[in-house]
């Protein structure tokens, strides 16, 4: 099972690029092209906080923290269940 959202940086990375919506496709193509040049670590030590806002770094196993333990039945629910 996947422990994060997306695999590497690069995925990361485009799909952020993917969400500017850009008016120019050529500026977008370039940007990948360039991004795809970049180690994972170089992307991380761009990028690394904008990574962390967008949830790159959460584990997909924990625990939700808005999520509230169910004493009785030791369950876990979220003010949407």
């Amino acid at each position: 099972m996947a422990r994060y959202r997306w695999s590497y940086p690069l995925e990361w990375l485009r799909e952020h690029l993917d969400g500017l919506h850009t008016q120019d496709g050529e500026l977008l193509s370039e940007a990948k092209e360039l991004a795809s040049q970049l180690d994972s670590d170089q992307i991380q030590d761009i990028y690394e906080t904008d990574m962390d806002k967008d949830g790159y770094f959460t584990d997909l196993d924990a625990p939700d923290p808005d999520a509230e333990e169910d004493e009785e039945t030791k369950t876990w629910t979220t003010a949407t269940d």
